[in-house]
């Protein structure tokens, strides 16, 4: 599962990492993006690839309204072949990257969640797996392009936070979610090989409302697979 993340990186270091060769959108550090928000995502143009600004909470293009459910945020790996709204997608060329500092997990009751923030072991950014969509009004008048996450079974270390994790795409495998066809890309649908740690959050990040950096504050020990 996927409904928080923070995305700090700079503009530079996100264009050098994802070969960006489209020129490069302005965008604020975002501390606590949350659904609804919207940021960069990584997608393929003729020749190279672009950021385009969109807001996360997937909408088909087929939608009559422009209204998401609430279960677009995310999208299960072993539905993409099944569910109308994410089988076009994935099949005809509509897949992304999603670009992150981090992840957020949460455990713990309703009322009292406790907050994990998942980084990359190595320091880099991580690279999600995406999808988008563009959706317009009948009469062209409005249009709308938004993304979801995909999430697979978890590792063995995410797995004693959730039953789910997004799917954390290694480097080298971008190329292909881009571009390959549905049956590669179906193959990196995976739990992340690229070990991962993870260290407690206060709770001033559970409120959606709250964004600065002090949300990423240490407050403890960094836990790590062995």
């Amino acid at each position: 599962m996927c409904t928080r993340y923070v995305f700090t990186d700079p503009a530079e270091a996100i264009r050098d990492l994802f070969r960006i060769t489209a020129p490069m959108p302005n965008w604020p550090p975002n501390y606590n993006v949350a659904p609804t928000h919207i940021m960069p995502v990584v997608r393929p143009i003729d020749g190279g690839r672009e950021i385009a600004m969109m807001e996360w909470g997937l909408i088909p293009y087929f939608s009559k309204d422009g209204k998401r459910s609430f279960t677009t945020f995310n999208a299960r790996a072993e539905e993409l072949r099944t569910k109308p709204m994410y089988r076009e997608p994935f099949k005809n060329g509509r897949r992304c990257i999603v670009p992150a500092s981090g992840y957020i997990e949460f455990t713990g009751p309703k009322g009292d969640k406790q907050a994990h923030l998942f980084t990359r072991t190595n320091g880099q950014p991580i690279a999600l797996a995406g999808l988008w969509d563009r959706w317009a009004s009948r009469d062209t008048a409005e249009r709308k392009e938004t993304y979801t996450v995909v999430t697979t079974a978890p590792s063995v270390f995410a797995a004693q936070f959730h039953d789910r994790m997004p799917c954390v795409l290694e480097l080298d495998d971008v190329e292909a979610w881009l571009h390959a066809s549905p049956d590669e890309a179906a193959a990196l649908m995976r739990p992340a090989k690229d070990a991962l740690q993870a260290r407690p959050l206060g709770k001033a990040i559970n409120n959606v409302k709250n964004n600065a950096p002090d949300l990423l504050k240490h407050l403890g020990n960094t836990d790590s697979p062995t």
